[in-house]
């Protein structure tokens, strides 16, 4: 008899759910999330008096304050179109104050209280009472209300976005590698034991800049018919090494101009005197230019190996200014 209930025992021991609430930054942590994209749906009333206004709007988030909406507001039965408004940077601004308390929880699904700041809909501000749900796959519906005023937006992943993983090499750190995918323009760059996962809004060269060790240095330079660095990629022209200079890379920007070129700017951390100087990258010239104080500008004609250098010379300014 004993025996029986020990199994029994064990077997319901074993079979008992154990609940561990989730961390208490968790909403904020899945509200910083959406930043990588999110599809929407977005329902706004507000009354005053005897006017009544509505606005309702859908689209996509796709990431870094680039998105898509098609929205209206009509006041009384005056009717507008709205698509200027960053479904993101409302969703932060309504949950400014980042007080979240779990109140309720149903299975996977959990939902949290906040207090919701709804300045968009009433000039001069005004706060509410907010509700923010989560399910499985992250944030399913933020909602706020107040006197007047009711705010409800639904959230759904993105669609059609291609995910993508790639084994991690051994001549580049984890952190570096996440950086500049980040900076190359992917999404949602996530690290998962030795792969990194990732949306390819941009196609990647497996044997591009990204994947080697992206070691640079800077050197004073001149032209030489028989030097001994050229200019990469498929260029005639030839340099020779003057002289290494002893400076570090602190920011890193990236531009188009109106030829479709682009123009990287590097900034340094102390100023250049010399007349001429060149950027190498593992060995290879990618870029001269004459420097201004701090500063060196130069053009890549390439566009995926611009954004390459751009992204190896950021990342490298992150680790410095870390």
């Amino acid at each position: 008899m004993m025996r029986w209930i020990t199994i029994l025992l064990f077997i319901f021991g074993c079979t008992r759910e154990v609940y561990k609430p989730p961390p208490p930054d968790f909403p904020e942590e899945l509200i910083q999330r959406l930043e990588n994209g999110f599809e929407f749906k977005w329902n706004v009333k507000r009354e005053k008096g005897d006017i009544q206004s509505t606005f309702k709007a859908s689209g996509v988030y796709k990431g870094s304050g680039d998105f898509q909406m098609n929205g209206t507001i009509n006041i009384g039965n005056i009717e507008e179109p709205i698509s200027e408004i960053d479904p993101y940077e409302e969703i932060r601004n309504l949950s400014g104050k980042r007080d979240f308390l779990l109140i309720s929880r149903n299975g996977d699904e959990y939902t949290y209280s906040f207090t919701a700041n709804l300045s968009l809909f009433s000039p001069g501000g005004k706060e509410g009472v907010g509700r923010l749900i989560i399910n499985q796959e992250g944030i399913e519906k933020i909602s706020a209300k107040t006197e007047g005023i009711e705010w409800e937006m639904k959230i759904e992943p993105r669609k059609g976005v291609h995910r993508k993983s790639l084994e991690i090499g051994k001549n580049i750190d984890t952190p570096t590698l996440k950086k500049r995918l980040e900076y190359y323009g992917e999404r949602m760059v996530e690290v998962k034991d030795n792969r990194i996962y990732f949306e390819e809004v941009i196609p990647i060269k497996r044997d591009g800049l990204l994947f080697k060790r992206g070691d640079y240095s800077t050197y004073r330079v001149a032209p030489a018919p028989e030097g001994e660095l050229i200019l990469s990629p498929d260029s005639i022209e030839c340099y020779t090494k003057q002289g290494s200079i002893r400076t570090r890379i602190e920011d890193t920007s990236i531009r188009l101009d109106e030829h479709g070129e682009s123009w990287i700017t590097v900034v340094f951390d102390a100023p250049i005197e010399e007349s001429l100087i060149g950027v190498q990258i593992d060995g290879e010239l990618f870029g001269i230019g004459h420097p201004s104080g701090e500063t060196l500008r130069f053009t890549v004609k390439n566009d995926r190996l611009a954004k390459e250098i751009y992204a190896v010379l950021k990342s490298h300014a992150d680790l410095i200014n870390e």
